[in-house]
């Protein structure tokens, strides 16, 4: 397997695109079951199946939105005028918390699955998570 070192800058000077390291695959034996699935597996029915959770989770919520807007709208017009007033403000706030805060916990996670310390994922989880 060959393996490119992409990033621009190691250590105290620049890593070239075009550095090459040649990596023996006795080395993949030593990760775990789903990190050699990612690895090995064809690429776009893997992402399918990894797709699968996020697009339930989006069916969801569209759904609780318009079952939400069709019992405000049988209470009336006023009713549906005040919520207009404050959807921009919950939209920001779901924006922020998903966006944001949440990507931002995600790469952190990401890294520390990355350096191999699965202990401090969990913790950064918010729980003690066993990474399979």
């Amino acid at each position: 397997m060959i393996r490119r070192n992409f990033g621009p800058i190691h250590g105290n000077r620049f890593v070239s695109i075009t550095q090459v390291r040649v990596v023996s695959n006795a080395g993949l034996g030593q990760l775990d079951r789903r990190t050699r699935q990612l690895l090995e597996e064809p690429v776009v029915p893997t992402l399918l199946i990894m797709a699968i959770p996020n697009a339930l989770v989006m069916f969801a919520q569209l759904s609780i939105g318009l079952i939400e807007v069709y019992f405000l709208a049988r209470l009336g017009v006023d009713i549906l005028a005040g919520v207009s007033l404050v959807f921009p403000v919950l939209s920001w706030i779901g924006a922020l918390s998903q966006g944001a805060v949440g990507g931002g916990v995600v790469t952190a996670i990401a890294r520390a699955l990355g350096r191999g310390d699965r202990e401090r994922a969990g913790k950064l989880g918010g729980a003690r998570c066993r990474w399979p």
